[in-house]
């Protein structure tokens, strides 16, 4: 809720987050799915959407589908496209 509204956020909204933190000279993002998971769509479009910017993205693994464990490990490779 401090930078994202929901764990189920739209496109348009990730897309407004990417956009801002690039406009104030970020080099990436960090999505806290251990701590504040978002579903596996809204992770997904966050990675693709900050690669389309030429974004990095850290990420604790972790998704509302996946624990924070070798199971989120692997769904944020799949994620990652």
């Amino acid at each position: 809720g401090k930078n994202i509204g929901s764990e189920d956020p739209s496109r348009d909204e990730l897309a407004r987050f990417v956009a801002a933190a690039k406009a104030k000279g970020c080099h990436g993002i960090k999505i806290l799915g251990g701590h504040y998971p978002l579903t596996p769509e809204a992770t997904r479009a966050a990675i693709a959407l900050a690669a389309g910017e030429g974004m990095h993205v850290a990420i604790h693994c972790g998704s509302t589908a996946a624990k924070s464990d070798l199971s989120g490990l692997v769904e944020a490779v799949e994620l990652a496209e």
